[in-house]
């Protein structure tokens, strides 16, 4: 989690311990899930006096998002990994990355697009294989130590071992560079930090003003505007 705080995902302090997260089974996939989520504080004052506000469970809504019997199976026999899995691609895989990135950007660009490791003949196969594939122990060689991306830099020696995708990685060996092989995977991500002042930052004021931001209805200005500054 500290990976994604470092650009600029919410640190929730917040939020109370949850018997939802119990059918996680010690997956720390909903606190990552949760970090891309504002504050609760950023809501409209009329909400925040709501009686269902404040018994507001945030893990208990993206537990209820999952199936039962994947709860269940969750619980008793899938690997934490498999688990971790199948709620990134219930959330986020299809709610922000193949919609912001997928379908919503194509279509603003008049093109249909098709995702090739989506296909259901692959996925069936992959769901199917060990974790030890999909997620492979390569400790870092000190001449490597440099080439993992901002996203790396300051994650401890045990994260920057596991190798991402290392199935795919041994598959396709033969055609790829060096570089592209032992790259680790970044996030490709919209600016998450950006200079006071700079263009995003005047975009930001142009676009959320008082008057725009409260025509949502839900939104507290004052917290978006502390925000911009």
């Amino acid at each position: 989690m500290a990976l994604f705080q470092n650009i600029g995902a919410t640190q929730h302090d917040d939020l109370p311990a949850s018997e939802a997260l119990a059918d996680a089974n010690g997956s720390v996939m909903p606190a990552t899930l949760v970090l891309w989520h504002p504050t609760t504080q950023i809501f409209a004052p009329w909400i925040r006096k709501l009686k269902e506000y404040e018994t507001l469970d945030c893990w208990d809504t993206v537990m209820a998002s999952l199936a039962p019997e994947a709860r269940a199976k969750m619980r008793s026999s899938w690997h934490p990994m498999h688990s971790a899995q199948y709620m990134w691609n219930k959330s986020s895989l299809a709610n922000v990355l193949l919609s912001c990135l997928g379908d919503r950007t194509e279509m603003a660009h008049s093109i249909e697009a098709r995702t090739p490791f989506l296909d259901h003949h692959l996925t069936e196969y992959v769901n199917k294989l060990p974790p030890s594939v999909k997620l492979a122990y390569s400790p870092v060689k000190d001449d490597e130590q440099n080439e993992q991306g901002p996203l790396w830099k300051n994650a401890g020696s045990a994260l920057q071992s596991l190798k991402e995708k290392w199935i795919l990685r041994e598959a396709v060996r033969p055609y790829i560079t060096d570089e592209l092989y032992k790259r680790r995977k970044n996030p490709f991500l919209a600016p998450t930090r950006w200079p006071t002042g700079g263009p995003l930052h005047r975009l930001f004021k142009r676009l959320l003003t008082r008057e725009a931001v409260e025509a949502l209805g839900f939104l507290d200005y004052a917290v978006v505007e502390e925000a911009l500054e």
